[in-house]
């Protein structure tokens, strides 16, 4: 058996090792960015930036600016950009006329000043921008990718499924068999109970063979995209559990993890080693959603792409203005695709709640006050029984000073999912508002707990610094102060409550630097 330990540092961004490979095109996706004035058209996000700023563009308009960029040399008729963009469906030329002008319009161009996209009459459109690479030099244009007329494209539900194939026993004591059957039901109920997953029910997985030959094959037969398997394997007096997560489509083992405890403590840490293993493969889950939606850039990619982009740029990027432009931007483009889109809006009114107090956003909080209610409110009604919804709009609430509005539905978030670390941590934060720390304190700690390795442990070390201040106890604050400063150097508010935490003990020099450290990091 493959003992093989795949480890990912925390800050680990899928898009900087990825390859795309496609009939004739192969090239690393720092390549699929082209720059030209002040703007880059990223292929890998999916994104138009200018000066680093996010400008949302409907879908079809950015496919439209891709083809023509990548295309510098040649005019490219309306009957290609039909093929290209709407796969050779009948349009009228009034429609292709109005993605070119919206493409003309995000580029602050127009039918006049064509500095950009030029009218070649009675033949197409080109692009005449000045393409320059990362560094400034003259750019040659990028390859065009020619996808295969017999590529099919796996044409996933949103909600990403699985199938947890029952671990094997690798222990010729008999009770190695029995933690086998309670790791897989366990863990296929944990993975069932976290906001995302399809999960085959462990009743059908039981009727598939327990090792077969080839997963994938498996995975492919009943529909699903991934297949987690695993083994139990004595060493001394360790027990290590291993698992595997495969890719269906590619057969690809998309993440590898041993986990090593003791025998005598296993029954008491079973609980809280499942919750371990099930939020680890779920981390290796969504990271190889992203780099298969990323792949698959001919297709729209949806709402759902863009909100997973804004998570992964919140959890890695610091929190600065142009981070939340684009994390914004990403969270308005899912909506547009999508106006149904529930946890879209709530994330939206999460991260302009979250945000706005520290000057990231051009309204002020008051401003921003009433289009995050409205926001929290219409993620609700859209979609009021998923539990991450609830957590988001529910802690929208607490972030703009409304945590009595917030409470109950972060409450009902938790009885519906209880492995729902957001919604503890926010939950924490209520009660942190509404004065009662120490009812919030052991919520952090259990969000904490139940979410190994997830990024958000520093926003929510830092509220547990403001729970200790609102006890006046100055010295677990600065403590969590620096706990939350080791996870994410990059994030303002731990370094702006050390500024206080040391304006309060008189150390005027420490807190001018500690305030200038967070101002530097929100301007970013």
């Amino acid at each position: 058996m493959d003992d093989t330990v795949t480890h990912r540092p925390n800050n680990f961004d899928p898009r900087f090792s990825l390859t795309w490979k496609k009939r004739g095109f192969s090239a690393t996706l720092d390549d699929m960015i082209h720059h030209f004035a002040d703007f880059e058209l990223d292929e890998n996000c999916r994104e138009l930036r200018q000066a680093g700023l996010m400008i949302p563009i409907e879908p079809q308009v950015f496919d439209l600016l891709s083809l023509l960029i990548r295309h510098p040399d040649r005019v490219i008729s309306k009957d290609e950009i039909i093929e290209q963009i709407w796969d050779g469906r009948i349009v009228s030329e009034s429609v292709v006329s109005g993605r070119i002008k919206d493409a003309r319009k995000a580029l602050g161009d127009d039918g006049r000043r064509q500095a950009f996209i030029k009218t070649v009459h009675g033949v197409g459109f080109r692009f005449v921008g000045k393409l320059e690479q990362a560094n400034g030099d003259d750019a040659p244009a990028t390859p065009a990718r020619d996808v295969s007329p017999g590529l099919v494209i796996n044409d996933q539900h949103p909600q990403t499924s699985l199938i947890v194939l029952p671990f094997r026993s690798l222990d010729t004591d008999p009770n190695g068999l029995i933690l086998c059957d309670a790791i897989h039901d366990d863990l296929t109920t944990q993975l069932a109970r976290m906001p995302g997953y399809d999960v085959i029910s462990r009743g059908a997985a039981l009727h598939q063979p327990h090792s077969p030959d080839v997963p994938e094959d498996l995975g492919r037969d009943v529909g699903v995209g991934y297949v987690i398997t695993g083994s139990v394997r004595p060493s001394g007096d360790m027990i290590r559990i291993s698992a595997k997560v495969i890719a269906s489509q590619s057969g690809l083992v998309i993440g590898a993890l041993n986990f090593d405890r003791p025998r005598s403590e296993l029954l008491d840490l079973q609980n809280l080693l499942i919750f371990e293993i099930a939020n680890a493969l779920g981390a290796e889950i969504d990271l190889a959603e992203v780099r298969r939606l990323e792949r698959d850039a001919s297709i729209d990619p949806g709402a759902y792409f863009h909100f997973k982009q804004s998570q992964i740029l919140m959890d890695r990027s610091g929190w600065n203005r142009a981070t939340m432009s684009r994390v914004i931007g990403h969270l308005e483009t899912a909506r547009k695709v999508d106006p149904d889109f529930a946890p879209a809006i709530s994330m939206q009114a999460l991260v302009k709640g979250l945000v706005a107090p520290w000057g990231l956003l051009d309204k002020s909080h008051e401003e921003v006050k009433p289009e995050v209610m409205d926001l929290a409110s219409e993620g609700l009604e859209k979609d009021p029984h998923r539990s991450t919804v609830l957590g988001w709009s529910g802690c929208a609430y607490c972030d703009v000073g409304e945590p009595e509005m917030g409470k109950p539905h972060l409450e009902r978030a938790i009885d519906l999912d209880p492995s729902n670390a957001q919604a503890s941590a926010a939950l924490a934060w209520a009660h942190i508002q509404m004065g009662d720390p120490d009812a919030g304190l052991p919520l952090i700690d259990k969000a904490i707990r139940i979410s190994p390795n997830y990024p958000g442990h520093a926003v929510w070390l830092y509220l547990k610094s403001e729970a200790y201040v609102s006890k006046k106890d100055f010295e677990n604050a600065r403590e969590a102060c620096e706990a939350s400063i080791r996870l994410d150097p990059k994030l303002a508010p731990p370094y702006a409550a050390l500024a206080r935490l040391e304006l309060k003990a008189g150390n005027r020099a420490r807190a001018k630097e500690y305030g200038d450290l967070a101002k530097t990091l929100v301007e970013g």
